[in-house]
């Protein structure tokens, strides 16, 4: 009787059919579930979250958000992915109306050329919304994040990366892309240089097409927080290639913003503290 009640109440998500079966699901609070992906030819293994509402259409298509990790996950452990970052945040409870896909580096750094590769094996297999596909990464996954939006800007609706960096030679193609960058200024593994320059530099070519949002008091770890404000979802789930940039508003009850830099109706850098969010512990993340 126990197995039967729990065959009802979880009800999963197939993935692709055409695929080997996956194991090791997570089952998330609203009956959707993450799974390892069994990719053929694949350059990186990964685990996805999909909706629970996936299977109910067959002919919808969503949007997709990929997760880049940071160097402290690199490795053949996929349950590491689940540590910080989005599918962290949907274990704790978050639902999130996309497909969400977290690939693994076994290791070194995200290349640009393999990343697409394996998206483009992404929106074979699944139903993808490819003008609403968005990157968010952190630390190591920031610079990944940044250097694939730098070289495919067209395929991109979308890029958060926090606490990492860019090359200032993409900053005339990251422009075409909304961009929302965030950095602590006592960040004592990724200095706080690296997005200050690569901002500056995307600035000179559109003052509107990025937000910087720096928090004087964060070091590294702290930014894993924004993973779980809505502002982030908010953010990548809003924008799509067809229409005007969108970037929400950062002062909501545990952000207080002092606007540096701004022209009418338009915020440029954010001076951000966090003071009430304090529930959240920080992860123990030290790339």
């Amino acid at each position: 009787m126990k197995s039967i009640y729990l065959l009802l109440f979880f009800l999963p998500c197939q993935l692709f059919s055409q695929l080997p079966t996956a194991t090791n699901s997570v089952w998330l609070k609203d009956s959707s579930r993450i799974d390892s992906m069994p990719f053929k030819n694949q350059v990186y293994r990964a685990l996805m979250c999909t909706p629970n509402e996936y299977e109910n259409d067959t002919t919808k298509k969503w949007p997709l958000i990929i997760f880049l990790h940071g160097k402290s996950l690199t490795g053949n452990n996929l349950d590491k992915v689940k540590q910080y970052g989005v599918l962290y945040s949907m274990i704790r409870g978050r639902k999130i109306p996309s497909l969400v896909v977290a690939p693994q580096l076994s290791k070194g750094a995200w290349i640009p050329d393999s990343l697409d590769k394996f998206i483009k094996t992404v929106t074979a297999n699944m139903r993808v919304d490819t003008s609403r596909i968005s990157i968010v990464g952190m630390s190591l996954g920031a610079y990944g994040a940044l250097h694939y939006t730098g070289k495919y800007p067209n395929k991109i609706a979308a890029c958060a990366a926090f606490c990492g960096g860019g090359n200032v030679k993409d900053a005339s193609r990251l422009a075409k892309v909304p961009i929302w960058l965030a950095h602590g200024k006592k960040d004592a593994a990724v200095p706080f240089k690296e997005s200050d320059t690569v901002f500056k530099a995307i600035q000179k070519f559109d003052l509107f097409s990025s937000v910087f949002s720096v928090f004087p008091e964060f070091g590294h770890s702290q930014l894993e927080r924004l993973f779980h404000r809505d502002e982030l979802y908010d953010f990548l789930l809003s924008n799509n290639k067809q229409s005007e940039f969108y970037f929400p508003k950062f002062n909501g009850e545990a952000f207080e913003a002092k606007v540096l830099n701004k022209k009418t109706g338009t915020t440029f850098i954010e001076l951000v503290n966090d003071k009430k969010q304090t529930n959240l512990e920080d992860q123990l993340i030290t790339d």
